[in-house]
Parts: structure tokens; C-alpha cells; sequence
């Protein structure tokens, strides 16, 4: 789900999904190692299925962006346009959620 809260922060408005994307296979472990947000594993989708889903959103286009953090050049956000309202946001969290696939900690089975 998106953070509201991200929308004061950005010029165009839009509520952020923190990711991290998948440029090699190293980012896995990266992602699973960050506890605070893979406390359970995390989740893969590809970028193709968030397109196929902002083609359909009825609130206008996601948008895939980079924002690299200091330890973590992989980091970045997928939007969702300003304003978008509670239920469609969730409509297409889930829309994405039912295309990921669940990568959870190698302890965890």
C-alpha cells in the first residue's frame, strides 16, 4: 500500500510504495536483510505486471521511479497518482500482491 503521508513531500503529489528493484541478483538478500521491512520476507513482481496493472488503474498511470538511499542504490518507489482514493488503492495493491511471488527468509518455511 501506498503512504499517504509521502504526498507532502513530492511536487507531484503522489503517495509512495517503498521498492527495491531487482537489477541483479544480490538485491535479494539486501531486501531480506533489511528487517524493518522484510520482517516476514518480501515480495517479487515484476515490472511488467505493475505496468500491465497502471494501464488498467482508473486514476491514471503508476509511476516506476529510482530514489537511491545511502547503503542501498537498488531503492526506489512505485506512485500512485495524487489523489488516488482509499478503496482504489487498494484495489490495485492487490491487483499487484495476486502477480508477486513470496520470497520469504531462508528460516523461515
Amino acid at each position: 500500500m501506498p503512504d499517504p503521508n509521502t504526498a507532502s513531500n513530492r511536487v507531484d503529489g503522489g503517495m509512495e510504495t517503498s521498492v527495491n528493484w531487482e537489477d541483479d541478483s544480490s538485491v535479494e538478500r539486501l531486501t531480506l536483510n533489511d528487517r524493518s521491512t522484510a520482517e516476514h520476507g518480501a515480495a517479487r513482481l515484476a515490472h511488467m505486471h505493475i505496468q500491465s496493472t497502471s494501464r488498467g488503474a482508473p486514476v491514471g498511470p503508476l509511476v516506476c521511479e529510482r530514489q537511491p538511499l545511502p547503503g542501498n542504490d537498488y531503492h526506489g518507489n512505485i506512485v500512485f497518482p495524487r489523489g488516488t482514493p482509499k478503496v482504489i488503492r487498494l484495489q490495485l495493491a492487490a491487483a499487484m500482491a495476486l502477480k508477486s511471488q513470496l520470497i520469504r527468509h531462508p528460516k523461515i518455511l
